[in-house]
């Protein structure tokens, strides 16, 4: 019993030295592979980190083709510092950034830049650093459409309904024939029902009528009309008639 007792003993000794000894090897040494070795992150550092403010100035009541439209950035390290890396604005959709001549690089962390509003899609623009970005959405005003008219053939006075969509709130409806433009009387006008009247003075003939939308006067599509000249009858005239006829 006493030997049996001494051979489990040096067993638990020798197991116990070998777990010590895999203690002091290295996990390379004990056939294990190493840690991988991740360097601390540039951007993870507080002092690093960029407090960006960015925006886009633009009219209250949309983006039209003639307005001016105003980026203003500044870049800051977080204890104030200006930001002394590199800057660089994105768009989506990128060739936004090449029509508007939008730069592609900053070359200050504090400026402005100011273009016109004819890019005429919705996009984003994005100012980006290394360590932080910032967007801006680019929302133009929509173009008005025109979808119907009705009568297609109004006399002179005669009233004139317009369905569509994104008309506004305000704006001017034009009938054309041949060379002559004539501005017709707005009864009323909402974002998808505009009520005209021919006015007395408008060319008879056929042509087309649009819409201007808003102050920017935003031109819709056109539709086809034809001013007809309404013959008024009267019993004087149905009384000549008879007697020709007689």
């Amino acid at each position: 019993m006493v030997s049996r007792r001494l051979v489990i003993a040096a067993a638990a000794c020798s197991n116990l030295v070998l777990v010590v000894a895999l203690g002091f090897l290295g996990p390379g040494q004990a056939g294990l592979p190493p840690p991988p070795f991740i360097p601390p992150s540039e951007c993870a550092v507080l002092g690093n980190q960029p407090i960006i403010g960015f925006s886009l100035a633009a009219p209250p009541d949309g983006i039209f083709p003639a307005d001016s439209v105003t980026l203003r950035w500044d870049v800051r390290y977080r204890g104030g510092r200006p930001w002394d890396r590199e800057i660089s604005l994105r768009t989506e959709p990128p060739d936004m950034r090449r029509s508007t001549g939008i730069p592609e690089r900053l070359r200050e962390p504090s400026g402005s830049h100011t273009f016109t509003g004819s890019w005429r899609t919705p996009a984003i623009i994005r100012l980006e650093t290394r360590c932080g970005s910032q967007e801006v959405r680019y929302t133009p005003v929509a173009a008005p459409i025109l979808d119907e008219l009705s009568p297609v053939r109004p006399g002179i006075g005669e009233r004139i309904h317009l369905r569509g969509r994104g008309f506004g709130t305000t704006g001017e409806v034009q009938v054309v024939v041949g060379e002559r433009r004539t501005t017709m009387p707005v009864h009323s006008w909402t974002n998808m029902d505009i009520e005209v009247s021919v006015p007395s003075g408008a060319p008879v003939g056929s042509g087309y009528i649009h819409l201007f939308k808003g102050r920017g006067r935003l031109q819709s599509n056109s539709r086809a009309i034809r001013i007809v000249r309404i013959l008024t009858i009267n019993r004087g005239f149905l009384q000549s008639v008879r007697d020709m006829l007689v």
